[in-house]
């Protein structure tokens, strides 16, 4: 007798909430009697749907984040550095010192975990900008090789 009875309790209830979700429909809320709890049949008191909203959370955006910066006046080998994967760059900036512009500045990326990976990423004569952009799949750790007799300022950056 009790099994008919809430047999039949459930029935009536997901009769009501069909009927909801059916004039829903016509009011234009599909999403909200489709997506939310109102589908399940839970109805507040006052006979509106209960509509849970999703949990979104917010990722930061991406931008370029600095990881270090080398500065000097002459040649010398930098402090290592940690990229931690994905798109990262390397920008210079050379400037004038008085009679030595006509000075070659050169560029030496050197991986630290392997010695036979190094690329020169510049050999240019007097003062300028430029960059180097790179992508790589895992993290890795550098330092530079720098030959120079001007100022110089050497950005590393990570798109993160």
């Amino acid at each position: 007798m009790i099994n008919k009875t809430l047999r039949r309790l459930a029935g009536a209830v997901t009769v009501v909430a069909l009927l909801w979700a059916v004039a829903a429909c016509t009011e234009g809320q599909m999403d909200a009697a489709v997506e939310g709890d109102a589908a399940e049949g839970v109805i507040s008191a006052d006979n509106k749907p209960v509509v849970k909203e999703p949990d979104v959370t917010r990722a930061a955006k991406p931008k370029w984040r600095k990881v270090a910066t080398f500065t000097g006046k002459k040649g010398q080998k930098s402090p290592k550095f940690k990229i931690g994967g994905g798109e990262w760059k390397v920008e210079w900036d050379v400037k004038k010192a008085g009679g030595k512009d006509n000075s070659e500045f050169i560029l030496i990326l050197h991986n630290a975990r392997d010695k036979n990976d190094s690329e020169i990423l510049t050999t240019q004569v007097g003062p300028g900008k430029d960059f180097a952009d790179f992508e790589q799949a895992a993290e890795a750790e550098y330092y530079f090789d720098v030959n120079s007799e001007l100022p110089y300022e050497i950005t590393v950056s990570e798109y993160k």
